[in-house]
């Protein structure tokens, strides 16, 4: 495993019992880095970045790929920067010397613009067997269009925040392969211990170790091999807002395996589809969220060549009713002809069903707005869905006063950060909102809204969303994030430190448009 970085501290506890650090190099210092940071030690780490991608990638604690050796290949001084030329020099280092099978980790980027000589390094030596693992970047911009993140061979990685949707900062689009959590996470930075970050290179070393898992399988695979493994591993459909042309599939550690348990989200109007009244009426795409009514489970048809769709509504197959003339309905007990299914896997990613009993293809029809049915010859937009899973169940706490933000008396009143401890009120889905964020209360199941166009406060009354039930999540540099709404592009506050409703009026984020997100299963054991 190489770690083309800022160098690894190397004493800290993290790495005892690794099986050691074969090696360490650095690239030349020039006569200013010199000035600034000293003569460049390998085994050192005087910036700390490259130690916190080590502990993840390889840390007792922190590590996908605990205890496998790894050599530091230092390109970045003690302020965190590094030439093209330096860059490539460790590059070219690791494809002359590497022992392979191996995985080189870069949690490096161009701010800016590109370098097409780290382009073509990183390209030869992928073609020298090496599977490389880049960042996406931390620019909020197309990574096509940075330096090393548009290396199509590479494993290129973008970053996700706690509740599945892409961190405001990762960079996004078609040159992307894979999300990975990139928000808030623990590690070893340098010298100065346990330490939280934020951004891709936090991201990236995750793949990495699972790179590192998946060759220590599987010794002879290429690195084409090795990244559609990790692609093929994840499910469409997890990140949300995922941004234009990005992939939507989050890390997934370990051997591929194909999912058997999901929700369908249509791309016709990117609603959930549900078994209406527990599977009594037919299957529609109406529901922001995955619960018992959506979930579907793969099962063998039994022929090798189909599946059957058990609903988790009422535990019943679904079935193209009346040889696939009437809507999907989930009211069978076994698979028969009318309940096989062909799950297709499309060029971007979505899946198509195919009723085997008529050969026609699933629509969301009428844009969504009219129930499941076989009826098309062709896949559209309308015949397209991405495999989902449940939201984000998380509660917020507002940094102006530190209490949870509530959806007070049921969700009729406005919302407002004034509860000590976390209840119904308290609990909000983070869901798909057409590339935004948008929040249905538990309290009554319903949208919180920027009400009046923001001039109102936030309040959970809308059953669909529209411009104001839309929010982007902005992720601090503290770990903290604010919401900007769609309604007028103003960011929430806790106003009156917290003592008034919450309400979209801002145009900079300070204390009281900071609020801490956690999901409810750390609050519950």
């Amino acid at each position: 495993m190489y770690v083309i970085d800022s160098g690894v501290y190397q004493a800290d506890s993290e790495f005892a019992g690794n099986t050691g650090f074969q090696h360490s190099w650095s690239a030349a210092w020039t006569p200013e880095q010199v000035q600034t940071c000293g003569t460049p030690a390998p085994g050192a780490d005087d910036f700390g970045h490259g130690t916190f991608v080590a502990s993840e990638i390889t840390g007792s604690k922190y590590g996908v790929a605990k205890h496998v050796p790894i050599e530091s290949v230092k390109v970045l001084d003690c302020t965190g920067s590094g030439t093209a030329a330096q860059i490539v020099a460790g590059v070219e280092h690791v494809t002359d010397t590497a022992v392979k099978p191996a995985v080189a980790n870069m949690s490096i980027g161009f701010k800016g613009g590109v370098s097409q000589a780290v382009d073509d390094a990183i390209q030869a030596s992928i073609a020298s067997g090496i599977t490389y693992v880049l960042v996406a970047g931390n620019e909020g911009v197309d990574a096509c269009l940075r330096s090393p993140s548009r290396v199509t061979a590479a494993i290129t990685v973008g970053a996700t925040d706690r509740t599945d949707f892409r961190a405001s900062f990762s960079n996004y689009g078609s040159c992307l392969d894979i999300y990975a959590p990139g928000e808030n996470i623990e590690g070893i930075w340098g010298t100065q211990g346990p330490s939280f970050a934020g951004g891709t290179s936090m991201a990236a070393p995750m793949v990495a170790g699972d790179a590192v898992l998946l060759l220590k399988a599987h010794p002879t695979w290429t690195p084409a091999q090795v990244r559609d493994a990790i692609v093929g591993a994840g499910i469409s459909g997890t990140v949300h807002a995922a941004g234009a042309g990005s992939t939507t599939k989050l890390l997934r550690t370990g051997e591929p395996a194909a999912p058997t348990s999901f929700g369908l989200r249509a791309h016709a109007n990117n609603l959930i589809v549900t078994a209406e009244g527990a599977g009594a009426r037919p299957e529609i795409a109406n529901r922001y969220t995955v619960g018992a009514w959506e979930g579907l489970t793969i099962v063998d048809a039994g022929d090798g060549a189909h599946v059957g769709l058990r609903s988790s509504s009422n535990n019943l197959y679904v079935s193209a009713e009346t040889a696939g003339a009437a809507p999907l309905i989930a009211n069978r007990p076994t698979i028969g002809a009318w309940e096989k299914f062909t799950l297709i896997k499309n060029a971007d990613g979505s899946v198509s069903l195919q009723a085997a009993v008529n050969g026609k293809y699933v629509s969301a029809d009428n844009g969504g707005n009219s129930p499941l049915i076989a009826n098309r010859t062709s896949i559209g937009i309308w015949e397209e869905f991405d495999l989902a899973g449940p939201a984000a169940n998380v509660y917020m706490v507002a940094n102006a006063n530190y209490a949870a933000v509530t959806a007070d008396n049921g969700g009729k009143s406005p919302l407002i950060a004034n509860r000590g401890s976390v209840g119904a009120w308290e609990q909000f889905d983070v869901v798909d909102a057409g590339g935004y964020a948008g929040f249905l209360a538990h309290a009554d199941t319903l949208l919180v809204t920027a009400d009046s166009g923001g001039a109102k406060p936030l309040i959970a009354n809308r059953s669909a969303a529209g411009a104001w039930e839309k929010f982007t999540i902005v992720n601090n540099e503290d770990g903290s994030v604010g919401y900007l709404a769609n309604a007028n592009n103003r960011y929430v506050t806790a106003d009156n430190g917290g003592n008034s409703p919450l309400i979209a009026n801002r145009t900079s984020i300070g204390i009281w448009e900071e609020f801490w997100v956690y999901t409810y299963d750390e609050l519950t054991p």
